[in-house]
Parts: C-alpha cells; sequence; structure tokens
C-alpha cells in the first residue's frame, strides 16, 4: 500500500495577505459602484416583491456561491435604504412647485403698440366711424386670451376711470360708443360684447381688398383725442404705401379729407412731406414751348448755374410735380392679410350667411337667345 502525503495547510501569514486583499477589493468597488436612485418602499400599484427579507439577512450563497458578490450587494442595498430613509416613502412621487398661472395683463400703454390696416383705417374716416372704431381697436387690445369677447363691465373698468392708463372717454359717452358700433364692430349678448373680426368689419366698411402694409400704431396714440386719432388713421396710407408723388385732390378722393385738413393732420401725425420738381427741355426751344402749354401756370424757369445738368448758365423749363409723404408709422408683417382677403372675398359673393343675413343671389345676365334676355 501507498502512504498518503499530509493535505496542504496554508499559514497563518498568507491568510491574513488572502484577508486583506479581500477587503480591498471589497472597498475598491463600493466606491466604483454609483449611489443607487431612492425607490419606493411601497409597491404604488406594483405588483410585491416575492420576499419581504432584506439582502444582508439572506444567506451568503444568494450571490450564485461568491462571497464578493454577496458582500457588494449588501452593500449596494444598505446605501439605498439609506437614502429612502432619508427622503421619505413618497418623495419620488413629488413633483416641482410651480407658480400658479395668473391671467395675462396687456401691455403698458407707453410701450404696447395696435396693429392697423390702413384700407380699414381710411374706410373709418370716410364712413364717419373713428370713435367707435378705436373702442374695437382698444377692446381687441383688452382680449388678452383672444376668446373673441369681452366683459362690458371689464370694457368699463379699463377704458372709463379717471386713473385707469387706458382711459378715453366717460361711461355715459362709452355706452353711446357702444350703441353706435352694435352691428358693425361687436355684438352684445347680456353682459358680453362680441368682437367681430378684421374680415367682418371690413365686410361692413365696404373694404374689398385690403391693398396697404400693415402698421403699427402705438396704444398712447389711440388714447389721446379723437383729431389726433382720426390723424394718425389718415397718416396710415402714407405708411403703408410706397413712397411715391401724390396730389391732394388725389388723396382727397381716397381718404375722403378735405386738403384742408390734410394739412392739419400731417402736422398731428408728424407727417414729413417732400417737394418733388421735373425738368424739361431747354427754354426758346419747340419742345419747350409745347411743355410749356401741357403744364400751364406750374411751370417756371430754372438756369443750372453749376451746370449739373448741362452747360452752365442754361436755362430749362421745369414745373412742380405732387409731393411725397412719410408717416412715422413702423411696418408690420403681412401675417393674415391673404387669408383675410379671401374671407373677405367669400363675404362679397355669398355674403355674412352666419348672422342671419340671406346670401347674395347674382341675376342671370348671360341667356341662350335675344327672346330669353327680353
Amino acid at each position: 500500500m501507498t502512504q498518503q502525503e499530509p493535505a496542504f495547510e496554508p499559514s497563518a501569514t498568507l491568510l491574513a495577505a488572502q484577508q486583506r486583499l479581500l477587503n480591498l477589493r471589497q472597498t475598491r468597488q463600493a466606491k466604483q459602484t454609483p449611489p443607487a436612485l431612492p425607490m419606493p418602499t411601497k409597491p404604488h400599484g406594483r405588483c410585491s416583491p416575492t420576499t419581504n427579507n432584506p439582502l444582508h439577512t439572506l444567506p451568503t450563497h444568494l450571490g450564485w456561491y461568491s462571497e464578493r458578490v454577496t458582500a457588494v450587494l449588501q452593500q449596494h442595498h444598505l446605501r439605498q435604504q439609506t437614502i429612502i430613509d432619508s427622503h421619505g416613502d413618497n418623495h419620488w412621487l413629488e413633483y416641482p412647485q410651480t407658480d400658479p398661472p395668473s391671467d395675462q395683463q396687456p401691455e403698458s400703454p407707453s410701450t404696447a403698440v395696435v396693429k392697423m390696416y390702413p384700407d380699414i383705417a381710411l374706410a373709418l374716416l370716410r364712413n364717419k366711424l373713428a370713435a367707435s372704431g378705436r373702442i374695437w381697436l382698444l377692446l381687441r387690445h383688452l382680449d388678452t386670451k383672444g376668446q373673441g369677447w369681452i366683459d362690458v363691465d371689464a370694457a368699463r373698468a379699463q377704458l372709463t376711470p379717471k386713473d385707469s392708463p387706458l382711459r378715453v372717454c366717460g361711461w355715459r359717452q362709452l355706452r353711446n360708443l357702444l350703441a353706435a358700433g352694435a352691428g358693425i364692430f361687436w355684438q352684445r349678448e347680456g353682459d358680453r360684447l362680441w368682437l367681430r373680426g378684421i374680415s367682418k368689419v371690413a365686410n361692413y366698411l365696404a373694404v374689398e381688398k385690403l391693398v396697404g402694409r400693415p402698421v403699427a400704431i402705438s396704444l398712447k396714440t389711440l388714447l389721446q383725442n379723437i383729431g389726433t386719432v382720426r390723424a394718425h388713421f389718415y397718416a396710415t396710407f402714407h405708411s403703408g404705401h410706397k413712397t411715391k408723388p401724390v396730389a391732394r385732390e388725389t388723396l382727397a378722393l381716397i381718404t375722403a379729407v378735405p386738403t384742408r385738413t390734410q394739412r392739419l393732420y400731417d402736422r398731428r401725425a408728424k407727417v414729413q412731406r417732400q417737394a418733388n420738381f421735373a425738368l424739361g427741355p431747354r427754354v426758346n426751344t419747340a419742345a419747350a414751348e409745347d411743355q410749356a402749354w401741357q403744364q400751364g401756370q406750374a411751370g417756371f424757369h430754372l438756369t443750372d448755374y453749376n451746370g449739373k445738368q448741362g452747360p452752365p448758365g442754361t436755362t430749362y423749363l421745369a414745373w412742380q410735380l405732387p409731393n411725397s409723404y412719410t408717416a412715422p408709422h413702423k411696418p408690420q408683417p403681412r401675417g393674415r392679410q391673404q387669408r383675410i382677403n379671401r374671407e373677405l372675398a367669400d363675404l362679397l359673393t355669398q355674403g355674412t350667411t352666419g348672422n342671419n343675413q340671406a346670401a347674395i343671389e347674382f341675376n342671370k345676365r348671360y341667356f341662350g337667345s335675344g327672346r330669353g334676355a327680353v
């Protein structure tokens, strides 16, 4: 028989070294493991775990018979439980604190502007509805929520008190203006004023199409006296169109404002005028005589002493052209202007059928034979 060799037994020094190495590994793994997020201790609708025993009370073979894995899992669970205890069970369900929503207030009169279409502004002047039209613009400004209506008491509280920054008139005058603009700018139902849109107001004012570019009128301007407001309504024509020479008589036909009143409005709205002149042929020529007959009293002789148009000292026939005008209002984006024009075209052919008005019916103009037309 063979004699068995004695079993190898590690020395105490080797066991101590292995224990130190194991401790160093556990410490290093604990530092590298990221902290766990707080988890609820209550299920809150989730399935309950199969066991309620914490990990550190379970046997060591839970880590697949690995002492190191089991130790790491135990430390991870202890850190997680510490975070939960410090924050509470339902801390993970809390939402950030936010301020309660507040109603949006109108902008300050010193900085706020109102978008205005020149064609509508001129139609207000032609129909003598500038006062009611100003109230319509202010009510649209007060409708910050865009709901399409405003309470009568709210309008009174904003537009009539003496200490209100948006005061335009007293309650008696406002009541008269609301009655005058009913069916045009708004429709009153009880204590509410249902504001009409731009297309319906333009249709009532006989505006077939919005041509000029919209401009910005400051809210501070709308709060001044009605004469200044009319002057700025007139000046929107110059702000919304290209700067071209236009005669006073032509402006009177377009705006229904007399020439004398135009000059007054130019001073109030700070409209700048620029004189324009045309230079014709030389004097004492056949072409100059024909041109003089055409221009009449508007023609005059102009001597070019500096030689900018030809030889120095030459005299030309010149005459004055209509003035050009520049208004102070800033142009605004066209935005919904194309859509408003489509709505205007529909209202022109179909009418406002949604407001208890019958659609427009056109008579037949063409017939197959002459007998049918009689």
